[in-house]
C-alpha cells in the first residue's frame, strides 16, 4: 500500500485552499543554493537530497506538479523569483530579510552551524579566537549576524560551501562558518584532507523550510 497515497486521505484542507489548488495545478520552484545533502543536483540537472523528497510528497498530498528549474546560479534564482518567473523555493533560510517578500512553511530542517579551519591552525577554535581574521560564510544570515556579535572579523561572502571550503583549504581565508551537515560533506566528498571541523557554534542554527510567494498565503 503506497503509504503517501493514504496519507493524502487524511489531509484536511479548508474550502478556501481546495479551491486554490483547483486553480494551481502546478508550481515552479528554483533551487537557489547548492547544499548537498539537502539540496543538489545528479548529473542530468535534476533535484536530488532531502529537499527533493519533501517535493514529491506534497505533489503526492496535494495532487499538483511542481517543477523545479535548476538552470539558474544563486544570484539569477533571486532576480527569477522577484519577476515572477518561478514562484518560490524548496529548501531556503526563513531569514528576517526575506520574510518581507516571501511565506514560509514552518521549517522542517534544522541544523547546528560549524567553524572549520586548516588541520595545522592550533590558534583558531572558535568564533572568538578570530580576532581580524578572515572568515567565509555562504549566507547573509551568517554575514550580518557575525558582523553584528563580532564586528572585528573580516567576514566574506561567497557563492556556496564549496567555495568557501576551498578557499580555507588554499589558505585565502583563515576560516569557513557554515551548516554541520553540508560543510561536513563536503570536506569528506572533495577530499578536503587538510580542514577539520573546530567547533560548533550555538551562536546560529540553520532552519529550513519551503519559501513561497506573498500573494500565496494559502
Amino acid at each position: 500500500k503506497n503509504n503517501y497515497a493514504s496519507k493524502t486521505h487524511e489531509l484536511r484542507l479548508s474550502d478556501e485552499e481546495r479551491d486554490w489548488l483547483a486553480t494551481h495545478h502546478s508550481i515552479r520552484l528554483g533551487l537557489g543554493t547548492h547544499m548537498p545533502p539537502f539540496q543538489s543536483t545528479d548529473s542530468q540537472g535534476h533535484l536530488e537530497g532531502i529537499a527533493a523528497d519533501y517535493v514529491r510528497i506534497l505533489e503526492e498530498r496535494l495532487g499538483i506538479s511542481i517543477h523545479i528549474d535548476t538552470s539558474y546560479s544563486p544570484p539569477e534564482a533571486v532576480d527569477a523569483f522577484i519577476k515572477g518567473d518561478i514562484d518560490g523555493f524548496p529548501c531556503i533560510s526563513p531569514d528576517a530579510a526575506r520574510r518581507s517578500h516571501m511565506l514560509f512553511t514552518k521549517p522542517y530542517l534544522t541544523m547546528p552551524s560549524v567553524l572549520v579551519t586548516r588541520l595545522d591552525d592550533s590558534l583558531v577554535a572558535s568564533l572568538e579566537d578570530l580576532g581580524n581574521k578572515r572568515l567565509a560564510v555562504t549566507s547573509s544570515a551568517h554575514l550580518r549576524t557575525v558582523r553584528e556579535r563580532f564586528p572585528e572579523v573580516n567576514v566574506i561572502l561567497m557563492e556556496d560551501a564549496k567555495e568557501a571550503l576551498e578557499q580555507v583549504a588554499q589558505g585565502e581565508v583563515d576560516a569557513a562558518l557554515g551548516n554541520l551537515g553540508v560543510l561536513g560533506r563536503l570536506i569528506r566528498t572533495r577530499g578536503l584532507a587538510n580542514l577539520k571541523l573546530s567547533s560548533r557554534t550555538a551562536l546560529i542554527e540553520d532552519r529550513f523550510a519551503l519559501g513561497i510567494r506573498r500573494d500565496w498565503p494559502q
